[in-house]
């Protein structure tokens, strides 16, 4: 939900670039299970191959795990050159040994800032329809715009 509004919009701002490309050091078996959902739902490499407008050039995709890496080299066939992926022979991790997870924001960037409006946006919309969860407090506009002094 969140990885989809966030691909989706940032494809949008990569249209005048003429595309753009994924990386995910952490891509599992691109399959996962949504408890809220009740249901499967797609992993973010197969959601980052079927973000549109446009279309990633291509998506790298590195994994750990024998049996992750070899339900995604199955699931992602299909998308042909457009997924490159790798079996990393062990996983990232901290100096502490713990395993280390990235999320790199385009925030840099008006355009990254309207990114993550519409993002934070779409969340806060979609925890109600789909938890049936009211609001703890009144949000009229995106909290980042209220931030950098925009209306």
């Amino acid at each position: 939900m969140i990885l989809e509004s966030y691909l989706g919009a940032f494809a949008n701002a990569c249209k005048s670039a003429g595309g753009w490309y994924g990386l995910d050091l952490f891509a599992g078996p691109g399959l996962n299970w949504s408890k809220t959902r009740n249901k499967e739902r797609n992993g973010s490499p197969i959601i980052a191959l079927e973000t549109e407008s446009p279309m990633a050039t291509q998506i790298i995709a590195a994994e750990s795990y024998k049996r992750s890496y070899d339900a995604l080299h199955q699931r992602t066939e299909r998308y042909d050159d457009r997924i490159q992926l790798f079996k990393l022979d062990r996983q990232i991790t901290k100096s502490s040994g713990q395993p280390m997870y990235f999320l790199i924001f385009a925030t840099d960037h008006d355009a990254g800032e309207r990114i993550m409006d519409h993002c934070f946006d779409q969340v806060r919309i979609r925890v109600q329809e789909e938890l049936g969860q009211a609001q703890l407090f009144s949000v009229k506009e995106a909290p980042r715009r209220k931030r950098l002094g925009e209306h």
